[in-house]
């Protein structure tokens, strides 16, 4: 099982209510270097948040730690991918 978590500046509730509706998402991240040549992708295909913790209730942005964990995919071999440009 893949875990991770993931540290969201969340202006609404939108990405929040993914885990109190225990909606299953995907995670698609780019890294760039600072000259824009080269980068590093993870794709996590599907994958459910665990937790979501936010007390006290905020209004308005606030940072929130969101535990997640990759779930077995059907369509690809694997829950989750790393591409590298070549250095």
């Amino acid at each position: 099982i893949s875990t991770g978590t993931l540290v969201a500046f969340l202006e609404n509730v939108t990405l929040y209510n993914k885990f109190f509706n225990e909606t299953e998402s995907s995670l698609f991240m780019k890294f760039n270097d600072p000259d824009a040549v080269n980068f590093m992708n993870l794709n996590i295909y599907r994958l459910k948040y665990t937790g979501g913790p936010m007390d006290p209730a905020q209004t308005g942005p606030v940072s929130i730690n969101m535990p997640f964990e990759a779930l077995e995919q059907t369509t690809y071999a694997t829950a989750m991918a790393f591409q590298r440009s070549n250095y």
